[in-house]
């Protein structure tokens, strides 16, 4: 049985404990336990007991980072408007709770006691909190200062912080507690031999740095002109670099025959990207207006018809990480790309 295969047993134990938590135990007929989760001999590796035990944990986990949820769906909904009122803004982003954002959760992680088998990992998790909480009280000092150009800097390194985490926690732990998340370490050996785990390697790290370095793309209320020139000026050229960079790196793999042409449809993607990008950065000091306003659109459109015309399902698995599950409809890119 492969470790994937564990985990889904185990997911599948934690899925019927929390079916009956939801009803309350109200129910006076007696509800069978989780199946215990089998080794690869058959035999059973974890009694029900402690099949129960990872659950809860995973439940307190999950609840803890719900405290965060709340914040971050008022944040989207300021990210989304336009502010004619720097005023307004900054009113409107200190009561949303920059600052505090991850108190709570921080808070809560830190009294979870978790199962020997997991405290590494809680540990990571944990840690990642509270460098999070810092980074957060960072931004609102800079909310507080009207200096946006360092919020929008500091509110990327959140997610990038937050990507860093995840592909840090070891696969199994990673994928129950972000739902198989592809940005996860893979639980399986990778398709592809040498060459899948090199182009893995390669879009895992292409994607966070990506992130970061678009910020200056990602704020649609009310920077100023000038500000926007700032942060443009600071991160288009090196997000250039970055995307050249991967693209011969990626061009100098050898794909198995079965695998060519998406590698190659994955090539041109990087280059198209790289050809509007370079385009853009030409323009600096003074970065073109129109660029940020058809730029977005023009790397949604790249981005979901590259990632219609995978054919492989074993490429769409190398470069989930960038593309999102092979499966899933093309909505907004995962995080790299805006």
């Amino acid at each position: 049985m492969t470790l994937s295969r564990l985990w889904i047993f185990l997911a599948a134990g934690m899925a019927s404990l929390l079916v009956l938590a939801a009803c309350g135990g109200s129910d006076s007929t007696p509800t069978p336990g989780p199946t215990p989760l089998p080794t690869e001999s058959g035999s059973s590796a974890q009694s029900t007991s402690d099949i129960e035990t990872l659950a809860r944990y995973f439940v307190q986990v999950a609840e803890a980072r719900e405290l965060t949820d709340a914040n971050f769906e008022n944040f989207g909904s300021i990210f989304e408007r336009a502010w004619p009122l720097r005023d307004q803004l900054i009113a409107a982003l200190i009561e949303a709770g920059v600052g505090t954002t991850f108190d709570g959760t921080l808070e809560a992680l830190e009294n979870i006691s978790a199962p020997e088998e997991l405290r590494s990992d809680h540990t990571l998790l944990v840690e990642a909190t509270r460098e999070l909480q810092t980074t957060d009280r960072q931004a609102a000092d800079a909310v507080r200062n009207s200096d946006l150009v360092s919020f929008a800097l500091i509110n990327t390194a959140l997610g990038q912080t937050q990507s860093t985490l995840l592909r840090s926690l070891s696969a199994g732990y990673c994928s129950l507690l972000e739902n198989m998340n592809p940005t996860c370490k893979p639980l399986d050996p990778l398709p592809g031999g040498e060459y899948g785990s090199k182009l893995d390697n390669l879009v895992r790290d292409f994607d966070p740095r990506s992130e970061s370095l678009l910020s200056f793309m990602s704020f649609p209320f009310s920077l100023e002109p000038e500000e926007m020139n700032q942060l443009a000026s600071m991160q288009l050229p090196e997000l250039v670099k970055l995307i050249s960079e991967t693209r011969l790196q990626v061009m100098s793999l050898d794909p198995p025959s079965d695998l060519s042409a998406d590698h190659q449809r994955l090539v041109e993607f990087l280059e198209n990207v790289e050809k509007l990008m370079s385009q853009a950065a030409s323009s600096l000091p003074n970065i073109d207006v129109n660029f940020l306003r058809t730029a977005p659109m023009q790397l949604q459109e790249a981005y979901c018809s590259t990632k219609g015309s995978f054919s492989s399902d074993d490429f769409k698995t190398l470069v989930a990480p960038l593309f999102g599950p092979g499966n899933a409809p093309c909505g907004a890119p995962p995080s790299g790309l805006p």
